[in-house]
């Protein structure tokens, strides 16, 4: 059972981490984590605020729904940025979009640059890392799908670099996904106090469900190595 149920858990977790490693601005819809950027001052006749979101993926940012207004003695004035992403590259420079909004928050005493620096810190190592545990799963894919064309169960080196390269990627994954969820945390500790509310985005917990199943899929290629080991025992003429 386990001899065709391996292949399928380590394609879900390929696919699961390939789309992570591409992610947002690539795929916009998968991001690692989030920004949610507002501020708001009001002294006597004078009134400001804005918001904003800002999405990270592994290879850059996109900005949205931002807008700024500012009123004094009734009479007020309002400015919308449309929305962008930036072109995908390892590690993030911001532009100057991103600064003029960043600027004009009115309360949040934080510089782009600053920001900059912790972010392209945060995940300059984590896509590096995405990209290396989805070329171990692939690897671990053709070898499940080896396995499956060959035919045959019984065949001790082949299960046994099953076995090796599923865990090896079953603990790379978990590896990434802790790197990301240290990687956001310690983030979000240092902008928070700035006044900017960071969150965890879908990304982190597809790789969490990419190391989960590859871990059951490690479980399969033990069984199914077990189980051939076994047979080939059995079948093995005794004197």
């Amino acid at each position: 059972m386990w001899h065709f149920i391996t292949p399928v858990l380590v394609l879900g977790a390929f696919i699961l981490s390939l789309l992570v490693s591409i992610s947002l601005p690539i795929v916009k819809s998968i991001k690692l984590f989030h920004l949610s950027l507002q501020g708001e001052v009001g002294i006597s006749v004078f009134k400001a605020n804005a918001t904003g979101q800002v999405d990270f993926g592994a290879w850059g940012y996109c900005l949205s729904d931002f807008a700024a207004s500012a009123s004094v003695g009734g009479k007020s004035d309002a400015v919308n940025s449309s929305d962008y992403c930036t072109q995908a590259k390892l590690g993030y420079t911001f532009d100057s979009r991103f600064d003029a909004a960043l600027d004009s928050l009115p309360g949040v005493d934080l510089k782009s640059q600053d920001l900059e620096n912790d972010v392209s810190a945060a995940t300059k190592a984590a896509a590096v890392l995405h990209i290396i545990a989805t070329v171990l799963i692939f690897i671990a894919l053709l070898i499940a799908l080896g396995k499956v064309f060959r035919r045959s169960t019984s065949h001790r080196g082949l299960n046994i670099c099953s076995v090796v390269v599923d865990l090896l990627a079953a603990l790379l994954a978990s590896v990434v996904f802790l790197i990301d969820v240290i990687a956001v945390s310690v983030l979000r500790g240092k902008l928070n106090d700035h006044g900017v509310h960071t969150s965890y985005g879908n990304g982190v917990w597809m790789m969490l469900g990419a190391a989960i199943v590859m871990w059951l899929a490690a479980v399969g290629s033990c069984a199914t190595c077990c189980a051939g080991r076994r047979r080939f025992n059995e079948s093995t003429p005794k004197y």
